[in-house]
């Protein structure tokens, strides 16, 4: 590198590095308000809409239950917890290790079941499907 007979070594090593602090500011800037704008994830799944309809609930994390997941998510206090958690099972096949309903794929999102769906499985249904009685 020639340098000018003006401009010292130190100057211009000097000049670069301020350059470089400054980029590496805006950079840490924009990371930060990106960063602010993404939705907050919480260590459970997070509720949203599907882009063909229905709502989703995932991912899945390590530990989550599918008792906790149904319920968290039923809405109606005259749903109870074996039929909300029967009905997202039938729904979500894929989600279970063997079918077991004790063994979540992490990771996985579920479908949640509609208000039709709820209401056409019996508690008795439910019970035999999650409780086996």
């Amino acid at each position: 590198m020639k340098l000018s007979k003006y401009a010292h070594p130190h100057h211009s090593m000097h000049s670069v590095l301020r350059s470089l602090s400054a980029c590496l500011a805006v950079i840490i800037v924009m990371a930060v308000s990106t960063m602010a704008s993404l939705p907050s994830v919480s260590s459970a799944g997070e509720v949203c809409d599907g882009r063909e309809g229905g709502r989703f609930y995932g991912p899945i994390s390590h530990g989550e239950t599918l008792w906790e997941i149904s319920r968290d998510l039923r809405r109606d206090e005259g749903i109870s917890v074996v039929r909300m958690a029967a009905a997202i099972k039938r729904a979500n096949k894929h989600a279970f290790l063997n079918g077991d309903v004790r063994r979540m794929e992490v990771c996985e999102y579920l479908r949640l079941p509609s208000r039709s769906q709820l209401n056409r499985l019996s508690e008795q249904q439910a019970r035999a499907e999650i409780l086996g009685i």
